[in-house]
């Protein structure tokens, strides 16, 4: 559906500003277009399968 497309390709930009940004992960849920901190997060573990603080903790673990 639209809005499943739409959620998907905002988690993909969330992930992107994740991985290239020091922005914290309420920044990054509202950069995304969602409103709400815990339905991103929700969001993203589905997707993903990591919270966006686990996501970020662990590029930030493989850039070593």
């Amino acid at each position: 559906t639209p809005g499943k497309w739409l959620t998907l390709r905002r988690l993909q930009y969330a992930r992107q500003l994740l991985m290239g940004s020091d922005l914290n992960v309420t920044e990054v849920c509202y950069d995304s277009g969602f409103e709400n901190p815990s339905h991103f997060i929700r969001a993203f573990k589905n997707t993903f399968g990591l919270t966006p603080l686990e996501f970020k903790s662990k590029k930030i673990a493989t850039a070593f």
